[in-house]
């Protein structure tokens, strides 16, 4: 097996390991974007695949698959910060627009690279098994990170929330130990 097809299979678990996305729709309400807008980012990135995907194809070819590669790990460091710490919508949609960039330059990227190593190795009619399997590992990296973004989203949820309660708790008891003073409490005059 060429090691191009085991730098996929371990490259497509790895892309499908993101734990962010398991979260993310209750990340952006709690930075206060509602459904409208959600359904709004989505429509963005959605309509800039479906404007790019093809030119970003005959780039690829014409130009550079490596470097449409590269392109693409660079707009998916730079969405990943960018939607990180966005606290609104606007900056948000920055972040969907370059995660497209990363979609469409990865879509049929992959594919062409994979397809052409095995067609120097003679293994061309093995292509379909090979990019089932990389498909179904992705499948198993992004149901990894789902599970296990939602116990962190949920312990860190529940560490918050905890750090809440302590300071609402202590501040509570401070008030309630708080000694008045002879003539600190005034009564109002009417």
């Amino acid at each position: 097996m060429p090691s191009n097809i085991k730098k996929l299979y371990i490259s497509n678990f790895l892309v499908g390991l993101v734990f962010w996305y398991g979260i993310e729709k209750l990340f952006m309400q709690s930075i206060g974007i509602d459904a409208v807008g959600i359904g709004v980012a989505a429509a963005v990135v959605l309509g800039f695949n479906l404007i790019f995907d093809i030119p970003s194809g005959i780039l690829a070819d014409r130009w550079s698959r490596k470097g449409m590669l590269f392109i693409a790990v660079i707009a998916m460091a730079i969405c990943s910060f960018i939607l990180g710490s966005s606290h609104s919508l606007a900056p948000y949609l920055v972040g969907y627009i370059l995660y497209g960039i990363y979609v469409v330059s990865t879509s049929g990227t992959y594919q062409a690279i994979i397809y052409d190593s095995l067609y120097e190795h003679g293994l061309a009619e093995q292509y379909s098994k090979i990019m089932g399997r990389a498909y179904a590992l992705f499948l198993v990296g992004a149901g990894v990170a789902n599970i296990v973004s939602g116990f962190l989203f949920q312990s860190a949820f529940t560490a918050q929330w905890s750090r809440q309660s302590n300071r609402r708790r202590k501040a509570t008891i401070e008030s309630n130990h708080h000694h008045e003073r002879p003539g600190d409490c005034r009564a109002v005059q009417r």
